[in-house]
């Protein structure tokens, strides 16, 4: 049997642009949320109708409103989004007015932008690094790059994600944190990007990881290694071979299967192994005919 709130939900798709105007003034959550996803933003006095909605206590119902917003291009759509940003009634609907505002790619919002970072709230602060990580002007990177020092994990990696090695800062910041930082996610991060410079000496820091005290961090840098199928990496792949961790083991099996140099007289470590996840990846290589079958 259909509840009262899902027959509501399902005949709002039907109702006129008249209606759905009127659903959003309804005060009934459900009402606006559905009548949000289904009118055309080009209908006469929509902006006015969705506007009000950011004030909204359902979250939901406001986080769609900031969202439809951030479709208009509008002065005052963008105004409604700022104030959102800054009064919002929820932490949700000051987020996603943060990333509707990135979405238009204005780079005078930078600063508005950079005010969730001060947010308690983690998820504010980690959309205000995600918002600011659209823009490379000069002062939305040193906003982002202070969020390196945010004691979140989820927020550092945000802060280091788009970071790009032609920038001195955000090298330095990558270079650091690909030794220094307390998370697995974000060391493998940065050592992926160091090598990609054209800089030996820095790609070489990047190959520190292969090292790394954690076993998962060895291990996904022996998968970066085989996404890249650079033969320039062949001996990390060939350190990998011998390392203590046979999930390790297996990934450098691979590694050196991307780049062709999977066979007993490179590698005869691998070909004695007898653990059984770096059987299965010489099993899954010689299927793959990487290797000639035995």
């Amino acid at each position: 049997v259909e509840s009262e709130g899902g027959r509501r939900f399902r005949e709002i798709a039907t109702a006129s642009p008249t209606e759905l105007i009127s659903a959003l003034g309804s005060g009934d959550a459900l009402l606006a949320y559905a009548a949000l996803l289904h009118l055309d933003p080009a209908t006469p006095g929509y902006e006015a109708a969705v506007t009000p909605l950011l004030n909204e206590i359902n979250a939901v119902v406001a986080r769609e409103a900031a969202r439809r917003l951030g479709g208009l291009t509008s002065e005052s759509a963008r105004a409604a989004l700022k104030r959102a940003l800054n009064f919002g009634p929820s932490e949700a609907v000051r987020q996603e007015a943060a990333y509707a505002l990135a979405k238009t790619g204005d780079p005078s919002l930078i600063p508005t932008l950079a005010i969730l970072l001060g947010r308690p709230n983690w998820r504010s602060r980690l959309a205000s690094v995600e918002a600011l990580s659209a823009f490379r002007q000069n002062n939305a990177i040193r906003f982002r790059l202070s969020a390196t020092l945010q004691d979140n994990p989820e927020i550092r990696f945000a802060a280091l994600r788009t970071a790009r090695l032609d920038d001195p800062d955000e090298r330095q910041k990558l270079l650091y944190a690909a030794i220094n930082d307390p998370s697995d996610a974000v060391r493998i991060l940065a050592s992926e990007k160091l090598l990609d410079s054209p800089d030996e000496a820095i790609r070489a820091e990047g190959l520190r990881a292969i090292a790394d005290d954690s076993s998962w961090v060895r291990r996904q840098m022996q998968v970066g290694l085989a996404r890249r199928k650079d033969v320039a990496f062949r001996e990390a792949m060939l350190k990998g071979t011998g390392d203590a961790n046979p999930e390790v083991r297996a990934a450098a099996a691979r590694a050196l299967g991307a780049v062709g140099l999977l066979n007993p007289s490179v590698a005869p470590a691998l070909f004695n192994d007898a653990h059984p996840s770096v059987l299965g990846a010489l099993s899954d290589e010689e299927r793959a005919g990487v290797i000639p079958l035995q």
